[in-house]
């Protein structure tokens, strides 16, 4: 990776979405506490309190917490530790229901626009074999 890390940001939510799931108890089936519950068809709430939408589906999104990190790898190591192996176990079974989407999704911005990181093997394996898409979501440079 090129520059320093502050020009960069790496980000890590386990993000679970679909009729299917029952998000108040995913929690404690998970041993994650969400950042995001939403219920279809209630109303979406941004950060100022405004309201949009509703949602769709059901919506459960846990976000690592924001640390100063050199990529992926680390953050995605530490989901997995935090999940346990109850926890991954629950992720399989949640993410082969036909109505339920189960995803990691990877944030990263630069402030030059440039850079990237690697995932090692071993790493996407244990993403594939939980049963998680994998997304990666690039946001440009500010303007």
């Amino acid at each position: 990776m090129n520059g320093p890390s502050e020009d960069r940001m790496f980000s890590v939510s386990l993000r679970l979405s679909g009729d299917g799931l029952a998000p108040s108890r995913l929690d404690d089936e998970l041993g994650l506490t969400a950042e995001i519950i939403g219920l279809k068809g209630q109303p979406r709430k941004g950060r100022n309190g405004q309201l949009y939408a509703p949602y769709e589906t059901h919506l459960w999104v846990y976000s690592l917490p924001e640390v100063e990190q050199e990529g992926f790898e680390e953050p995605i190591q530490r989901l997995f530790t935090l999940l346990g192996d109850r926890g991954v176990q629950r992720l399989q079974a949640l993410a082969a229901q036909d109505d339920v989407e189960a995803e990691l999704l990877c944030g990263y911005s630069s402030m030059s626009g440039q850079g990237g990181c690697s995932l090692a093997a071993s790493t996407l394996k244990r993403i594939a074999d939980s049963g998680l898409a994998l997304t990666l979501d690039l946001y440009p440079p500010d303007a």
